[in-house]
């Protein structure tokens, strides 16, 4: 999480990134020092996607590099999206 982001919930439209994490995040707890997960904040889960998701690293880079945590979760939720339907 970067320093200037603020605790901003996640909005209603992106729970299911949240879900995910739920399901990704015991397997990968060790790595942040077993800390408990922020599911709840943006800032925390835009994150930790970009940090976890098999994403090329263009698009990793371009995601850490947003500033605002909600465009993080959006930028997130639109390769999800496109990967999901790509496998349907």
């Amino acid at each position: 999480m970067l320093e200037s982001d603020l605790r901003i919930p996640v909005p209603a439209i992106y729970e299911s990134l949240a879900q995910l994490m739920r399901g990704i995040y015991p397997q990968v707890a060790v790595l942040y020092g077993d800390a408990p997960g922020e599911f709840e904040d943006a800032s925390w889960l835009s994150a930790r996607l970009a940090e976890l998701l098999p994403l090329p690293l263009h698009q990793r880079q371009h995601c850490l590099e947003l500033d605002d945590p909600i465009a993080r979760l959006r930028f997130v939720f639109e390769l999800v999206s496109n990967a999901t339907q790509a496998l349907e």
